[in-house]
Protein backbone atom coordinates (compact mmCIF):
# COMPACT_ATOMS: atom_id res chain seq x y z
CA UNK A 1 0.00 0.00 0.00
CA UNK A 2 2.99 2.60 0.26
CA UNK A 3 3.58 2.19 -3.24
CA UNK A 4 0.85 4.36 -4.57
CA UNK A 5 1.70 6.51 -1.54
CA UNK A 6 5.48 7.07 -2.94
CA UNK A 7 4.03 7.94 -6.59
CA UNK A 8 1.31 10.67 -4.93
CA UNK A 9 3.99 12.04 -2.80
CA UNK A 10 6.22 12.68 -5.69
CA UNK A 11 4.34 14.23 -7.65
CA UNK A 12 3.78 16.97 -5.37
CA UNK A 13 7.24 18.06 -6.78
CA UNK A 14 5.55 18.90 -9.81
CA UNK A 15 4.74 22.05 -8.72
CA UNK A 16 8.84 23.21 -8.72
CA UNK A 17 9.74 25.03 -11.99
CA UNK A 18 12.72 22.74 -12.66
CA UNK A 19 10.50 19.39 -12.39
CA UNK A 20 8.72 18.44 -15.70
CA UNK A 21 7.22 15.17 -14.86
CA UNK A 22 6.77 12.74 -12.47
CA UNK A 23 6.31 8.83 -13.56
CA UNK A 24 6.26 5.44 -12.36
CA UNK A 25 4.29 2.96 -10.63
CA UNK A 26 4.00 1.71 -7.06
CA UNK A 27 8.18 1.46 -6.14
CA UNK A 28 9.37 2.69 -9.69
CA UNK A 29 9.43 5.96 -10.65
CA UNK A 30 11.39 8.50 -11.73
CA UNK A 31 11.31 12.78 -11.72
CA UNK A 32 12.09 14.38 -15.28
CA UNK A 33 14.15 17.68 -14.82
CA UNK A 34 13.33 20.53 -17.15
CA UNK A 35 14.79 24.19 -17.79
CA UNK A 36 11.37 25.75 -18.40
CA UNK A 37 8.58 23.51 -18.56
CA UNK A 38 6.30 26.14 -21.40
CA UNK A 39 7.68 25.95 -24.05
CA UNK A 40 9.33 22.69 -22.83
CA UNK A 41 13.30 23.10 -22.84
CA UNK A 42 16.01 20.88 -21.14
CA UNK A 43 19.60 21.46 -19.63
CA UNK A 44 22.39 21.19 -22.05
CA UNK A 45 23.87 17.37 -21.84
CA UNK A 46 27.06 19.27 -20.71
CA UNK A 47 25.22 20.42 -17.17
CA UNK A 48 24.14 16.70 -16.01
CA UNK A 49 21.27 17.99 -14.31
CA UNK A 50 20.31 14.48 -12.91
CA UNK A 51 23.67 13.89 -11.65
CA UNK A 52 23.56 17.05 -9.96
CA UNK A 53 20.52 16.35 -8.16
CA UNK A 54 21.29 13.27 -7.67
CA UNK A 55 24.77 14.43 -5.49
CA UNK A 56 22.57 17.06 -3.84
CA UNK A 57 20.56 14.18 -2.41
CA UNK A 58 23.20 12.09 -1.61
CA UNK A 59 24.48 14.74 0.73
CA UNK A 60 20.97 14.40 2.47
CA UNK A 61 21.29 10.60 2.99
CA UNK A 62 19.45 9.44 0.07
CA UNK A 63 20.40 7.69 -3.10
CA UNK A 64 18.79 8.71 -6.33
CA UNK A 65 20.34 7.25 -10.04
CA UNK A 66 20.76 9.84 -12.03
CA UNK A 67 19.87 9.01 -15.91
CA UNK A 68 20.38 12.06 -17.60
CA UNK A 69 17.79 14.34 -17.38
CA UNK A 70 15.92 11.80 -14.67
CA UNK A 71 16.50 10.82 -11.42
CA UNK A 72 15.62 7.26 -10.80
CA UNK A 73 13.63 5.77 -8.06
CA UNK A 74 12.87 2.19 -7.05
CA UNK A 75 13.08 2.27 -2.77
CA UNK A 76 13.22 -1.09 -0.81
CA UNK A 77 9.81 -3.12 -0.79
CA UNK A 78 9.45 -2.21 3.23
CA UNK A 79 10.11 1.58 2.90
CA UNK A 80 7.70 3.40 5.39
CA UNK A 81 5.01 6.34 4.61
CA UNK A 82 7.22 8.55 6.89
CA UNK A 83 10.77 7.49 5.13
CA UNK A 84 8.68 8.06 1.68
CA UNK A 85 8.03 11.83 3.00
CA UNK A 86 12.09 12.12 4.38
CA UNK A 87 13.28 10.75 0.51
CA UNK A 88 10.48 13.48 -0.79
CA UNK A 89 11.80 16.18 1.32
CA UNK A 90 15.32 15.74 0.65
CA UNK A 91 14.41 15.33 -2.96
CA UNK A 92 12.61 18.82 -3.00
CA UNK A 93 15.51 20.19 -0.96
CA UNK A 94 18.39 18.80 -3.57
CA UNK A 95 16.26 20.23 -6.44
CA UNK A 96 15.60 23.50 -4.94
CA UNK A 97 19.57 24.17 -3.83
CA UNK A 98 20.39 22.85 -7.65
CA UNK A 99 17.86 25.17 -9.36
CA UNK A 100 19.96 28.08 -7.00
CA UNK A 101 23.26 26.92 -8.27
CA UNK A 102 22.47 26.73 -11.81
CA UNK A 103 20.72 30.68 -11.66
CA UNK A 104 23.63 31.83 -9.33
CA UNK A 105 25.89 30.82 -12.36
CA UNK A 106 23.65 31.99 -15.16
CA UNK A 107 23.69 28.45 -16.70
CA UNK A 108 21.78 28.24 -20.26
CA UNK A 109 19.42 26.00 -21.39
CA UNK A 110 19.40 23.69 -23.94
CA UNK A 111 16.96 24.95 -26.78
CA UNK A 112 16.53 21.84 -28.42
CA UNK A 113 13.11 20.26 -28.83
CA UNK A 114 14.01 16.57 -27.71
CA UNK A 115 10.79 15.97 -25.91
Amino acid sequence: DVGPYFIEQLKTLADLPMVGDVRGTHLMACVEFVATKAPRRWYSDDIDIGKLVANACESRGVIVRPLGDLNVMSPPLVITRSEIDEVVVALREAIIEVRAALEDKGIKLDTSTNA
